[in-house]
Formats: C-alpha cells, sequence, structure tokens
C-alpha cells in the first residue's frame, strides 16, 4: 500500500474538483514530481516518524529533523518536512498517525501524494485556502528534495576542498 491511496477512507470528497489555480498548482506538481529517489520512502517515512515524535515529546521539531536528516546529507530540508507535515495535519484534521515497521494509512497518503500517485483533491477535502497551501508545500518539497539530491551528487563528485584550492591557486583564480 505505500505510495497508494486509500479511497476508501476519502469517499466523501470524491465530488471535490479542484479551482483552476488549484488545477494549475497540481498540474504543475505532477510535471515537477522527482524521479524516484533510492530510498525516498524510507526518507520521507522517517522524517515523519521523527516529526511526530518531537512534537509529542514537546522537543524542538526542527532541531531533530536537521539531526536526523543531516546524516544522509539532506539537512536543509529540515523546515520543508516541518511545514509540509505542520500543513499535513491540519488537512486531516486530526494528528498524522505513524507507523512502527510498517507505513501508516497516513504515511502511504503523503507518500503517495508526494509521489504524484495519489492526487489530493480526491484524498482529502478541506478548506480551500488550506489545499492551496498544502499543495504547494507538496510542490515545495518536491522541487526542494530534487535540489537536496541534486547538491549531494554533485558533492559526491567534486574533488574534496583542498584538490578545489590547488585548482584555483594554479588557474590563478584564488
Amino acid at each position: 500500500m505505500r505510495g497508494q491511496c486509500d479511497r476508501s477512507a476519502s469517499r466523501q470528497f470524491d465530488t471535490v474538483r479542484p479551482t483552476p489555480v488549484q488545477a494549475r498548482i497540481m498540474t504543475a506538481a505532477l510535471l515537477l514530481r522527482p524521479a524516484p529517489l533510492p530510498g525516498f520512502a524510507d526518507l520521507v517515512m522517517a522524517a515523519a516518524r521523527c516529526w511526530r515524535a518531537a512534537r509529542d515529546g514537546g522537543l524542538p521539531v526542527q532541531q531533530r529533523l536537521h539531526a536526523l536528516l543531516s546524516r544522509r546529507g539532506f539537512d536543509m530540508l529540515a523546515p520543508v518536512f516541518d511545514s509540509l507535515m505542520t500543513l499535513y495535519e491540519a488537512m486531516l484534521g486530526r494528528n498524522v498517525v505513524t507507523g512502527q515497521t510498517e507505513p501508516s494509512g497516513d504515511e502511504s497518503l503523503l507518500l503517495g501524494l508526494l509521489e504524484g500517485s495519489c492526487p489530493r483533491c480526491g484524498a482529502i477535502g478541506c478548506e480551500e485556502g488550506l489545499a492551496a497551501s498544502f499543495d504547494g508545500a507538496i510542490v515545495s518539497t518536491r522541487i526542494m528534495v530534487t535540489l537536496a539530491e541534486t547538491e549531494n551528487r554533485d558533492q559526491e563528485r567534486a574533488p574534496p576542498f583542498a584538490a578545489r584550492k590547488a585548482m584555483l591557486a594554479a588557474s590563478g583564480l584564488a
């Protein structure tokens, strides 16, 4: 069920149609859908579980997310996931439920929304302004994950700092 929409729980929202602005945002989000990254589902679930544990424990959420994500080279995503999860919880109208070993329904829905396999307008119904904010958070998360992955890849290919400094000095640019 990972990354799939559980439509049985959202039948009451089947008649919800997006506004023209929401339709444009959703189209852009589909176009900006990140290519499947190795470990993307694990990253999303780890961030969601960390966020939930920090919130439940009254701990600083972004600091906890940063500590988790920095081990994977995605430290810049801490505020992104904090915002995404806060809006997701507001859209659900209740606390996000996270799983222990298997993904929860909320985690599966979130992953489906991020991967684009589940359109938000059919899965979650809520106030239009909140829905537009959440759609923007989905697009922003996709963009930021792609940027972070690209940055990590580029840093792996780049020579170490000392080698770059020597190359710049040799070229006369330092």
